[in-house]
């Protein structure tokens, strides 16, 4: 069990350095602070929050001042 456990523990710190550096550089684009990539370190909700924090935070460098959020939903099929 034991086992199990690391092994799945070794692969999410894989899969999370592979996507560290892509993430990394998406963040800095969009105005972020590319440490926030370091959540993707975290067991099991890394990707998650990382994910929810890009796609539900306004971000910073948008010229038109659109945040995204239910009441902007119909704005993008106009």
């Amino acid at each position: 069990m034991a086992d199990t456990v690391n092994y799945l523990f070794f692969l999410n710190y894989l899969a999370a350095a592979l996507f560290v550096i892509p993430t990394w550089r998406i963040m800095r684009r969009a105005g972020f602070r590319p440490a926030w990539t370091l959540l993707l370190f975290a067991p099991c909700i890394g990707y998650i929050a990382t994910l929810m924090f890009l796609a539900y935070r306004p971000w910073p460098n948008r010229v038109d001042g659109w945040t995204p959020g239910i009441a902007s939903v119909g704005k993008v099929f106009e």
